[in-house]
């Protein structure tokens, strides 16, 4: 049954248990220009339209999905049959994500990336394929089914759903092959960071792998991370060494050599402005935790 458009928005509260929201709706009518405080991602499961991105057409059929991170402005026109799922969620969703998922290029091009501009919606499409889709529809019915079913557990359900349902995507990235554009390739970057934070590796380097100038290189990766290459190796590298720290195995010298520090100064001074705090007390706090 097709729904009313307006059932189409979605609105994302602090009480919202999950800060998702799931629905699927037919479309045959033009949707005006709109915008969201949350991400949203649109699964097309059959039928077609023109999706309008920041004033960009991108056309969408059968197994095509796309995510519209926080204040891009979107639009649907000539739609027919348009069965689509509609999935808005925060990002706290994708806290409990483990860490090998994050070294992937499509994580971070489809969820992790926070540019609003359109030159980047490429980078955050994909085309499913007919069994992804299937899998992918599975998973979220069954979310709707457990916010409608509201039984023992339901929260919990929800959230493994959602992260599988992510996983399915991620792993659906990976099949597209190569690096269809620069943007691409930054997502591929940010993996290699993720993965590879203890190496020295140069600016120069991570912009030769992507083909692109440094400076150029350097632009896209800020419009996406809002950070430069180097400040998010550094994170990555501050990420790891809390939870050294926390785990109460290592001391602070240690830690900062497993995250390619080689300076104990240098990786206290780095941790501070991170965290705000220093390496030492964050350790004792850890300590005086337990």
């Amino acid at each position: 049954m097709e729904k009313n458009p307006r059932h189409y928005q979605f609105r994302l509260w602090n009480r919202n248990p999950f800060h998702l929201i799931v629905s699927s709706t037919t479309l045959n009518t033009d949707f005006r220009p709109h915008t969201h405080s949350a991400s949203e991602l649109v699964l097309c499961a059959s039928g077609r339209a023109t999706h309008i991105i920041d004033g960009t057409a991108h056309r969408m059929s059968t197994g095509d999905v796309c995510v519209i991170k926080p204040g891009m402005h979107h639009a649907f026109s000539g739609a027919k049959n348009f069965f689509h799922y509609n999935v808005g969620f925060l990002s706290d969703m994708l806290a409990s994500s483990g860490d090998d998922i994050k070294r992937e290029a499509g994580y971070h091009a489809l969820f992790l990336s926070s540019d609003a501009a359109s030159e980047i919606a490429e980078s955050m499409m994909l085309t499913l394929s007919a069994g992804d889709l299937s899998g992918a529809r599975v998973l979220l019915d069954a979310i709707m089914k457990e916010c409608t079913g509201k039984h023992t557990a339901f929260e919990t359900a929800v959230r493994g759903l959602f992260l599988e349902f992510v996983v399915l995507l991620v792993r659906g990235y990976s099949k597209r092959g190569g690096s269809a554009t620069p943007l691409s390739q930054i997502s591929y970057i940010a993996g290699y960071l993720e993965t590879n934070y203890r190496e020295q590796i140069p600016l120069d380097t991570l912009a030769e792998k992507c083909g692109l100038s440094r400076r150029h290189f350097s632009r896209l990766f800020r419009n996406m991370y809002r950070k430069s290459p180097m400040e998010y190796l550094m994170d990555a590298r501050i990420r790891e060494a809390i939870k050294l720290l926390a785990s109460g195995e290592h001391s602070i010298t240690e830690a900062a050599l497993e995250t390619g520090f080689d300076d104990s100064n240098y990786f206290s001074r780095a941790f501070r402005k991170v965290t705000g705090v220093s390496p030492r007390a964050y350790r004792d706090s850890i300590t005086a935790k337990r």
